[in-house]
């Protein structure tokens, strides 16, 4: 151990006291998994030629995680390191199919805690990643729905220079894109002063956020469906009332997340709501050359019944996590926790694999110099809106909720026309947990 220097972070690994072995990394493709081909070499120099790393892509729709399933409940040991999402770790984690780190954790010849300062992350990430007590993965992204909006149009047409730092209310979005609209169309621009995804590919995330936003969440501790709730048929009727008043594009029952990014680029919105990912393109002087030094980033607004601390945000994380059934989990640890740590981190936040969700890199004058989005994210983890604590909650989100968000924002409904929907939704709750055998309290 005293070969091993105090500012290391996996000693195990960098000693060259693991064994000699190939770990499969299972994880859906994308800039997430080129940080790790990219990097998994230098760890195989970090551990002294030991621990070898083969980066195995998976398609991003479901093809990864029916794999997993498949392979979790054969107790395979073909994965030993795999990409964890919150939705699916509400099913995973208990059914015992990951390893907890907090034994290694606790282990300082496998971990050193100072360096790694895992205290660096919001208790709202940890909550994600974390069961019983026992924390089950590392966190490499963390991302957020952030408020985008053009600087110069804001101040000329809207009269302020930048949202507050917990965001905006509904009504004062309303007030605000009003006028924006009214002094735009005197300019001729063809401009719309806000804009949302509506699509099948991000209406659940953009319904979520909506009802959470209301401050009541979506379902009770005891499961009990909650979208039919006065509060969050107002919150959810906002947004519609801004496609009635012509306030956002009229594509926006379309729009996912690349038509929010072009939205900005081909000067069709102001202001709008889109992922911290989507910022790399607009800041891009080549890809966005007549608005890049003209974007501003805020936390997402709220619902004034909410109010400004509403956890009202739509949770995406990605985590490296362990098999149970690793035949090398101490080393598939070592990897963990080497890729997770601050040095490494900030090379894949730099290199644009991800956003680590580590306050420190986030707050960091040299990256906020390149990257402005990143404090808006770094504030936008404490509204993190907390998943219902059950493993249905996967299939009431990414398939429930996208039916019903997609009807709402394609049919511009009247009050009793979303309070209608609303009740199908909770019809539909209730309906899928009694099949899966969940009470309701």
């Amino acid at each position: 151990s005293d070969a091993v220097p105090s500012g290391v972070v996996a000693p195990l690994a960098y000693s060259g006291g693991l064994p000699k072995c190939t770990l499969r990394l299972a994880i859906p493709s994308g800039p997430e998994a080129d940080a790790h081909v990219a990097l998994a070499p230098e760890f195989t120099k970090y551990s002294k030629g030991k621990v070898h790393i083969e980066v195995e892509q998976y398609g991003r729709s479901d093809q990864y995680e029916q794999k997993y399933l498949t392979l979790m409940k054969a107790k395979s040991s073909e994965w030993d390191i795999v990409r964890i999402v919150p939705l699916d770790f509400l099913l995973w984690g208990p059914n015992g199919w990951l390893m907890p780190f907090t034994k290694y954790m606790n282990d300082p010849t496998m971990f050193n805690a100072k360096v790694f300062n895992f205290h660096d992350y919001l208790p709202a990430l940890v909550d994600l990643i974390s069961y019983k007590g026992q924390v089950y993965s590392f966190i490499q992204e963390a991302s957020a729905m952030l408020t985008f909006y053009r600087k110069d149009l804001l101040k000329k047409y809207g009269g302020v220079s930048a949202p507050p730092e917990m965001g905006w209310s509904y009504d004062q979005v309303t007030a605000i894109s009003k006028k924006m609209l009214a002094g735009m169309k005197a300019d001729g621009l063809k401009t719309y002063p806000f804009f949302f995804e509506g699509s099948a590919e991000q209406a659940n995330c953009t319904l979520w956020q909506q009802a959470n936003s209301s401050g009541v969440p979506t379902l009770t501790a005891g499961f009990k469906p909650q979208m039919t709730n006065s509060a969050i048929e107002s919150s959810v009727a906002w947004a519609v009332s801004l496609e009635k008043a012509g306030l956002v594009p009229p594509s926006v029952s379309a729009s996912g997340y690349a038509e929010g990014i072009t939205v900005f680029q081909q000067g069709l919105a102001a202001m709008g709501e889109q992922w911290n990912a989507g910022a790399i393109n607009l800041l891009d002087p080549k890809q966005s050359p007549g608005i890049h030094d003209k974007m501003g980033f805020a936390v997402l607004p709220y619902d004034p019944a909410g109010g400004p601390k509403a956890r009202r945000l739509f949770a995406s994380v990605w985590s490296v996590g362990v098999s149970s059934y690793s035949q090398y989990p101490q080393a598939a640890f070592e990897y963990a926790a080497w890729f997770a740590s601050p040095e490494i981190a900030r090379e894949t936040v730099l290199k644009g694999g991800g956003s680590s969700g580590r306050q420190s890199l986030l707050h960091e004058p040299a990256i906020l110099a390149t990257n402005p989005q990143y404090k808006a994210l770094a504030d936008s983890f404490g509204f993190y809106a907390p998943w219902p604590a059950t493993p249905a909650a996967s299939y009431i989100v990414e398939v429930l909720m996208v039916q019903t968000g997609t009807k709402i924002w394609s049919g511009t409904p009247s009050a009793a026309g979303i309070n209608q929907d609303l009740a199908g939704l909770d019809s539909a709750i209730l309906s899928y947990l009694k099949q899966e055998g969940i009470s309701v309290s």
